[in-house]
């Protein structure tokens, strides 16, 4: 089971993290999410008010270095990042800012917009998907505007191509079967769809069948 942990930073709201841990411990069982108790002081210099997410990142990756060696470090913050990022991550930590999601995406669900970035995060650290600059309402999607965000969660499906890459990781053995299905799941939460995983015993690819 891979650990994940979030870390508060600033004023970021830690009930809504701690209930959100929780729902996606219950609907999958490869990631186990779980929440440093403390929050961290966001104390770092801005420019313009605008913060640089490398620096923020540096925070998140000290405090799990000296307390949870091995874990998968995730910072929440509530603050603009450069160039109007909403997440950065790489393969050892990542960066999600909830700046303006009441605003600009009033009519989402505030918990199901960041698992719904949690499920690129997720995979893309295992995976090389490439971020697509053409709205598909993928997870994949380089968001430039808050719309294009809406359609992402509307959709709330990788496109055919990401699909296809996430097959061929598996045949790879760079992610686990056990892993993507666990990320699927946590999309299907968000959608309220469920879906049924069906193994082939002859061939090395997953067949999606979607129930309503």
């Amino acid at each position: 089971m891979k650990q994940i942990r979030f870390i508060q930073l600033g004023d970021a709201d830690a009930l809504f993290i701690y209930n959100l841990a929780n729902q996606l411990n219950a609907i999958q069982d490869y990631f186990f999410f779980d929440i440093d108790p403390n929050q961290v002081q966001l104390d770092l210099k801005s420019d313009n008010g605008i913060y640089n997410e490398d620096q923020i990142d540096t925070y998140g990756a000290s405090i799990i270095r000296k307390n949870y060696p091995g874990e998968y470090p995730i910072s929440i913050c509530n603050v603009p990042l450069r160039n109007d990022l909403s997440f950065s991550f790489d393969n050892d930590s990542a960066v999600v800012s909830l700046h303006n999601w009441g605003v600009d995406l009033s009519n989402i669900s505030k918990d199901k917009l960041l698992a719904f970035h949690l499920v690129d995060i997720l995979l893309s650290r295992r995976i090389n998907i490439p971020a697509h600059n053409n709205v598909r309402g993928c997870p994949s999607d380089h968001c430039d505007h808050p719309n294009d965000r809406i359609v992402g969660f509307n959709q709330c499906e990788f496109c055919s191509e990401c699909h296809s890459i996430i097959r061929h990781g598996i045949e790879l053995g760079t992610i686990s079967l056990k892993e993507a299905v666990s990320t699927f799941r946590i999309l299907d939460w968000i959608a309220e769809r469920k879906r049924v995983f069906v193994i082939m015993p002859c061939e090395m690819h997953i067949i999606i069948r979607i129930v309503w």
